[in-house]
């Protein structure tokens, strides 16, 4: 295993009356385990995962996207990605991990830019300072429709038009779309714009596994093949093991008696900079396939060590309304050794002599144990390192998790039918606003 799942803070004998009885556990454990492993089976051909997995397994197509990824790393220095939800998020958790590297002066690394919002203020800003000719633009929504995703590539085709004229358009443009009839494919057909197919069973927050979220990560520079491996292999393995050996059914079922207990809030904390846009991919996840028919638990995205600073009063001494999951990694890179001049004052001798690394561990574990010791459940998820094999057995299960709870509680992990009134009300006002002509 790449990752450990540790749940003892989770429990009664651990934390006391806001934790969970071991024997409800154990009873949940037995009463569920068998239906869930025949409702999420991959020889079940109903089952989403079975696109999932077929998508995560399939070398060759992994090979091309790779590929497709070099020659735009080679080709531009900047690539915007032009999406919003699960279009750009996935593409932003996977593509996180090498962020940093990137910017080093030293590489001349592609730079990833991500327009998910149709703020006028960002969008002038963003266009005012690319230089066209090293950028590439990648218009991503599976419907094709996305009112926020046609607006970004409209003022994007525009702004390429007026600097480059409209012959460099098919060069400096790719869409990725499922292969139905849409505005967004047959803008590109009439374009010249090149057209990548999304993976139709795929919804857009489980898309980190298709050229959604692998394409940009593979013009990073990322090793896409090894990310799928390692979520292909923590797929298998999660369908082999027994019950009691099932991460992602452990965690759901923690979940879920934590929710009948009175949990509302689940936090979601790294101490690992490079996982923060996971944690937003996640929430995303999380929400839009949990949140169904009154049931569900609020994501909230923190960070450590920072919100032990903003947030961390409130969870130590508000509410007990929440559950938390800390991740830890254990070959973090050690960094500088604490040893400038006021670490030799009385006050700080703590630290003295101690790495930077060692200061983020003790900080993860020390948060860990104040959480546990106020009655708060924590778990935590213990990386033997942040590389590409290891994120995508992490995506992995959060996949599974997230689908396993939503069994659990009765409710679609696929569906997204709320969001819609809210679509059709801002047609309908979109409509009716005075049009602006130039």
């Amino acid at each position: 295993m790449t990752y450990t799942q540790e749940l003892d803070y989770c429990f009664a004998s651990a934390i006391g009356d806001e934790g969970i009885p071991e024997n409800d556990f154990a009873a949940a454990l037995k009463r569920h385990a068998g239906a869930i492993a025949a409702s999420l089976s991959l020889k079940n051909p109903a089952s989403r995962l079975r696109a999932i997995h077929r998508a995560a397994a399939d070398i060759s197509a992994l090979e091309n996207i790779a590929q497709t990824g070099r020659e735009i790393s080679a080709q531009f220095r900047h690539l915007v990605i032009l999406g919003t939800g699960g279009s750009s998020l996935s593409a932003q958790a996977v593509s996180a991990l090498t962020a940093l590297e990137r910017q080093h002066p030293g590489k001349r690394g592609i730079t990833l830019h991500y327009i998910e919002n149709i703020d006028p203020h960002t969008m002038r800003c963003m266009l005012d300072n690319l230089d066209y000719a090293q950028t590439l633009f990648i218009a991503v929504s599976k419907s094709g429709g996305t009112l926020e995703t046609l607006s970004q590539f409209s003022l994007c085709l525009e702004a390429v038009e007026k600097k480059l004229g409209k012959t460099a358009i098919p060069q400096h443009f790719m869409i990725i779309t499922d292969s139905k009839d849409s505005v967004l494919r047959r803008a590109g057909a009439a374009l010249g714009v090149k057209v990548l197919d999304s993976t139709p069973e795929i919804g857009g927050r489980y898309s980190l596994l298709t050229n959604v979220g692998l394409l940009p990560a593979a013009a990073a520079g990322m090793d896409v093949v090894a990310i799928c491996r390692g979520a292909v292999a923590m797929l298998e393995r999660t369908f082999a093991s027994a019950p009691e050996n099932n991460a992602p059914l452990m965690g759901a079922l923690v979940n879920i008696l934590l929710m009948e207990r009175g949990v509302h809030a689940a936090v979601f904390m790294p101490y690992a900079d490079r996982l923060g846009a996971f944690i937003s991919w996640h929430c995303q996840l999380w929400a839009e396939s949990i949140g169904k028919k009154g049931r569900g638990i609020v994501p909230i995205k923190a960070a450590g060590t920072q919100d032990q600073h903003s947030q961390l009063q409130l969870y130590l001494d508000g509410s007990h309304d929440k559950f938390f999951t800390l991740f830890a990694v254990r070959n973090q890179e050690p960094g500088q050794v604490l040893s400038a001049t006021f670490f030799d004052e009385p006050s700080m001798h703590y630290a003295r002599g101690r790495t930077l690394g060692t200061a983020l561990e003790i900080c993860e574990r020390a948060t860990r144990e104040a959480l546990a010791k106020r009655g708060r459940p924590v778990r935590r998820f213990f990386l033997e390192k942040l590389d590409e094999e290891t994120f995508g057995a992490l995506a992995m299960h959060f996949m599974l998790e997230t689908i396993i709870t939503a069994e659990l509680l009765g409710v679609d992990p696929f569906d997204t039918s709320a969001v819609e009134e809210g679509k059709v009300i801002a047609r309908g006002y979109l409509n009716a606003s005075p049009l602006v002509t130039r």
